[in-house]
């Protein structure tokens, strides 16, 4: 999905972790805030159809972000919406799940003739898309990942009325201690569309039971008019786009610290290295030198061309020798 934040490669050494992503030159959706406090309505509605695709994407593969905020949001050149910093995300299991965590029908075949061995047996995670770890990020998180109770897909929900709210009127609705009350406040001088706070009171529902999900937001009236499949493929015109970003000069020159090599058979996770179509020969550009100096780093460390996707989320950056 094109909202989401793509993987270029991945790879490992004897010290570090590395994940490669594609620069975003618009910097990400907090740092443009600080700039601008607050966003025009029509810019608003375009960055959330953004981000509800985005978060359908993930919850269809069972994967619930858990730390959903204006800094894991980033804008492309091309004035777009991309989803990143997956380092909280928790993947369900898939093989008993699908579509947005409904249980699918589930069965284990037993062989009668079997003297040894062991059954799988899934976990009530699994089973019911559900987990109670307190994680996320501070006036971000949803009243269950603070109190560390039973939550799932409905945190993302939760943290999408967030980022609506902080970009239509400049703030968060929390009060002086950091809690979002049960009744989401706008001001008169938000001047904020009625059905658009309709939208946001969906989403900040404190009965996480009765929050909006992901199909239910797609139908609210505040997205009548969004041609979902020009949002999907990026081909609706921006309302915005960021002023070109000059790549400083010492780009091509940063220095990069790596660990020692692994040789062959070494590896212990085969299965992270990763290399996307092309990532060899990156287009012309101020980057490419310091793309091609990656390039060779992963190479030198794989001493082979991997073309392979990594099987699970990675997320951990460093080891604990770093």
């Amino acid at each position: 999905p094109k909202s989401l934040l793509a993987l270029e490669a991945s790879w490992s050494d004897a010290k570090y972790y590395y994940l490669l992503t594609p620069r975003c030159a618009g910097k990400d959706l907090a740092s443009l805030l600080l700039g601008e406090r607050k966003l025009p309505s029509d810019r608003v509605k375009f960055y959330m159809s953004q981000l509800v695709l985005a978060l359908e994407a993930l919850h269809d593969l069972n994967i619930v972000h858990r730390d959903i905020k204006t800094a894991n949001i980033f804008v492309t050149g091309d004035g777009n919406l991309i989803l990143g910093d997956f380092g909280l995300a928790k993947q369900f299991c898939p093989s008993l799940m699908h579509g947005n965590g409904e249980p699918s029908e589930i069965s284990f075949d037993v062989d009668p003739n079997a003297t040894g061995g062991s059954f799988l047996i899934p976990s009530v995670e699994d089973l019911t898309c559900t987990t109670n770890e307190r994680c996320g990020t501070p006036s971000w998180m949803s009243p269950a990942q603070i109190a560390g109770s039973a939550y799932s897909f409905d945190v993302d929900m939760w943290g999408l009325g967030m980022v609506m709210f902080r970009m239509l009127t400049g703030r968060l609705p929390c009060d002086d201690s950091g809690v979002v009350g049960a009744d989401v406040t706008f001001r008169d001088s938000d001047c904020v569309d009625p059905i658009a706070q309709d939208l946001v009171r969906g989403l900040l529902n404190s009965d996480q039971d009765a929050r909006l999900t992901i199909a239910e937001a797609k139908q609210h009236r505040y997205f009548r008019d969004v041609d979902w499949a020009a949002i999907a493929g990026h081909t609706e015109r921006a309302p915005w786009t960021p002023p070109p970003a000059s790549v400083p000069v010492q780009a091509r020159n940063t220095p990069l610290t790596t660990g020692v090599a692994y040789r062959q058979g070494e590896d212990r996770l085969p299965e992270f290295v990763y290399a996307s179509p092309g990532f060899f020969c990156p287009p012309p550009g101020p980057l490419k030198a310091f793309v091609l100096k990656v390039a060779m780093i992963f190479r030198t460390s794989r001493k082979v061309k991997a073309n392979r996707s990594p099987t699970a989320l990675a997320t951990t950056i460093g080891r604990s020798d770093r």
